[in-house]
């Protein structure tokens, strides 16, 4: 009876070590891209009389994707895809327009967990040089993209102000 109850005991301590260790794991896969989860869901806006959907995943897996597009005239006239990941102890953002990977990523210099807001930034890219990410109130995220263009004379910042779908 004793050798049973022994058993039990230690079934229960291996099951307990087992789901910690794997709930750790799981921990460490995200490098710390669950704190940008507020991102995740999907949203909606509209952009200069044009439409904006964009989704947004969790940090499972250790990464969070993103799939955007733009509808005009009732046609997608323009996706892309972003892909958040952790490099050593950076989080980088990089951006797929139109579906093709960019040479250029974006690396997170700010993050308030609080305010539910981070920016990422690549100085030596012309447009966009700086993104920002905020989650203005539980329905609202706000995508600031900001730089200059080589065609402009000034820096411009477009805002994309979307709804939770």
């Amino acid at each position: 009876m004793k050798t049973n109850a022994l058993l039990a005991v230690a079934g229960i301590a291996a099951t307990v070590w087992v789901t910690l260790a794997v709930s750790g794991q799981d921990a460490d896969r995200t490098g710390g891209l669950r704190e940008l989860e507020w991102l995740a869901g999907s949203w909606f806006g509209t952009i200069d009389g044009g439409h904006w959907e964009a989704c947004y995943t969790t940090a499972e897996g250790g990464e969070i994707i993103s799939a955007n597009k733009e509808i005009r005239g009732g046609k997608v006239v323009m996706i892309e895809f972003e892909r958040f990941t952790r490099d050593g102890d950076k989080i980088i953002m990089t951006p797929y327009p139109h579906g093709k990977r960019s040479s250029v990523s974006f690396t997170m210099v700010s993050h308030d967990i609080a305010e539910k807001r981070a920016v990422f930034t690549n100085p030596e890219h012309d447009f966009p040089s700086r993104i920002v990410y905020h989650r203005a109130a539980a329905d609202n995220l706000v995508c600031e993209i900001s730089g200059k263009p080589a065609s402009a004379q000034h820096p411009i910042t477009v805002t994309l102000d979307l709804k939770r779908r």
